[in-house]
């Protein structure tokens, strides 16, 4: 038998070196202290404000940025001052954004500047790459996998993915590749918003590249479903608009197989109970032009093959 050839060298592409980001920080504005965006800590960072703008030297090339946003991310430019060229980043939202420079510019620029502009932005941590293949944490989210997904999970929080789900993330994103969807009913922004970042953290980690919908309704505790309910309504999110939103995912994203909560709420959680009670409800609408009409024609209808609820 003959032995597999030696792989050419430049078969392999080299790792990419996180530059430390204070060194290379030639100017900033719209923030007190730069520090903060490179001490690795998820608790401090810039305010949520306007006019952020940062500018990078580094003359062996800067590669990649990565970013943890602290609020909601809108637009923002990166520009490499060598050709002037200005690329528009940031459009999808995502709160872990990797930016590849090399990508937008055909080159590794040496010099480049970052900015917000009158856009509202709060940046947590910054990581900055030369050219190369950066780091297995570093998050490249895809956009949402609409129209095709293979399974589509109804999450109420983040940890229950993890916890009553455990072996489909892992198994079906990470080892068959399959288009895996998640969806959560709450982002937790009420109360906390380091949760936002462990479910990023934690579907990366298992092998989900589709980044998540985010349901904004809040988060709180009360075992029992109908008072769940009852507690939506006054917060001004009736049934109606509950239902709705679980229809939507639906119609969005027609999946071959969904997956939701324990009709009892595994441990008896109100808010388990209500997403399980939305999706089975949704079974008997989705495929009616009529129910919620506005989705139906935003994304056409569909009757999902399977679904399969948690201790059914």
């Amino acid at each position: 038998s003959m032995a597999a050839p030696f792989a050419r060298a430049e078969e392999v592409p080299p790792k990419a070196t996180e530059l430390g980001g204070m060194l290379f920080l030639k100017g900033y504005t719209g923030f007190d202290t730069p520090y903060h965006l490179f001490d690795r800590k998820l608790d401090t960072g810039t305010e949520v404000n306007t006019g952020i703008s940062l500018t990078f030297h580094f003359y062996g090339g800067l590669g990649s940025l990565y970013f943890v946003f602290g609020s909601d991310v809108q637009p923002y430019t990166v520009t490499d001052h060598a050709t002037g060229i200005s690329v528009t980043c940031g459009e999808y939202g995502f709160l872990h954004d990797f930016v590849d420079l090399q990508q937008l510019f055909g080159t590794a620029p040496t010099s480049i500047t970052v900015d917000f502009g009158e856009n509202l932005a709060s940046i947590q941590e910054l990581y900055i790459y030369t050219p190369g293949e950066v780091p297995d944490f570093v998050q490249k989210w895809q956009l949402p996998i609409d129209n095709s997904t293979d399974l589509l999970l109804y999450s109420t929080h983040g940890d229950d993915e993890q916890l009553f789900f455990a072996g489909l993330l892992p198994y079906y994103a990470g080892e068959l590749g399959c288009a895996f969807q998640v969806v959560y009913m709450t982002d937790h922004r009420n109360l906390t918003m380091a949760r936002t970042h462990e479910m990023l953290n934690g579907l990366w980690a298992v092998g989900v590249t589709a980044y998540p919908v985010f349901g904004e309704f809040d988060d709180f505790r009360i075992d029992d479903m109908q008072q769940t309910y009852s507690a939506y309504k006054n917060l001004g999110h009736p049934k109606e608009q509950l239902q709705g939103f679980v229809v939507e995912q639906i119609r969005r994203f027609k999946p071959q197989v969904a997956i939701g909560h324990d009709l009892k709420g595994e441990y008896g959680h109100g808010m388990h109970m209500v997403y399980a009670d939305l999706l089975i409800n949704a079974l008997d609408i989705t495929n009616d032009p009529a129910q919620y009409p506005e989705s139906a024609e935003k994304y056409g209808t569909w009757d999902i093959p399977k679904t399969y609820l948690h201790l059914y």
